[in-house]
């Protein structure tokens, strides 16, 4: 069985990779604290070389990153160390034989396209944006097996992220100010690392987009929400992206086609609506 090492193990992407993953491939989970799984701080050069030695894994899957689009602005030192250092130390560490996956994000672009495909010319406006193509770039230049994978919105019902705010809430009676004008194609974290398995499985290599089947704005995800977890939509307040208060710019418009992976590892896309009758009938 290949030896798969998985960064950041303990996050959103990291859980739900590592357990689809077992079944297939000899799984080392990673994290930075290192309580259910092996230490592993990317930003380290020195654990990073002790880890890489002790387990020469045949893949690494790099799901460690900082993506808090604000705490990235915020924090401009921290995301360059872990968004772009820690790749570097993993490539640079690790032997020629390991194939390093990369997930990268739709926010790489400027928002100014309806639809970016793996050849539309990257442009990011953020600071989180800037150090995933940094990383993309040093990785694409390097002289390993790669696969780097831009996803986007990254949803589960048991982790931090758009959906999980938006469902605790309302859940708690508590008015939210959603964008009306703000569109992306929101993938599952399940999904996710289905693809993530099956592109391994396949032996993928390259930059691939991976995502959700539908645009659709975070006030219509979030409408969707409350019909299927029956929630008030009542407490939602539409309102323009200008107007959130947020310390990072976003592009309005990240929607990524998947029409190249679906054909390379015959996994589709999944709208937005099966994907919360999943999570419905998960947390039910």
């Amino acid at each position: 069985m290949k030896k798969v090492l998985v960064t950041g193990s303990n996050g959103q992407l990291g859980t739900y990779v590592v357990d689809q993953l077992n079944s297939d491939f000899l799984v080392i989970p990673s994290e930075k604290m290192g309580i259910n799984s092996i230490k592993l701080d990317i930003t380290s050069r020195k654990n990073v070389s002790e880890v890489l030695k002790k387990y020469d894994p045949d893949v690494v899957i790099n799901c460690a990153a900082l993506t808090n689009v604000d705490a990235c602005e915020r924090f401009k030192d921290k995301a360059q160390q872990i968004n772009v250092v820690g790749l570097k130390n993993i490539v640079n560490l690790s032997t020629k034989k390991t194939k390093i996956i990369q997930v990268s994000t739709d926010y790489v672009f400027d928002g100014k396209e309806k639809m970016y495909f793996e050849d539309s010319i990257p442009n990011p406006i953020n600071v989180y944006g800037r150090t995933k193509l940094e990383a993309e770039n040093f990785l694409r230049g390097s002289n390993k097996d790669f696969l780097i994978l831009r996803t986007s919105s990254v949803f589960s019902h048991d982790f931090n992220s758009f959906f999980h705010w938006v469902y605790n809430n309302l859940l708690m009676k508590n008015k939210i100010k959603v964008a009306s004008d703000m569109f992306s194609t929101p993938t599952w974290s399940r999904s996710l690392a289905v693809a993530i398995q099956k592109s391994i499985i396949m032996n993928l290599s390259g930059l691939y987009h991976y995502a959700g089947l539908n645009p659709i704005s975070r006030l219509h995800f979030s409408k969707l929400i409350c019909r299927y977890f029956n929630l008030d939509e009542s407490l939602l307040i539409a309102s323009k992206s200008i107007d959130m208060n947020f310390v990072a710019k976003r592009p309005v418009l990240s929607n990524i086609s998947s029409k190249k992976i679906e054909k390379e590892i015959c996994f589709a896309s999944l709208n937005t609506e099966h994907c919360l009758r999943q999570i419905s009938n998960l947390i039910s």
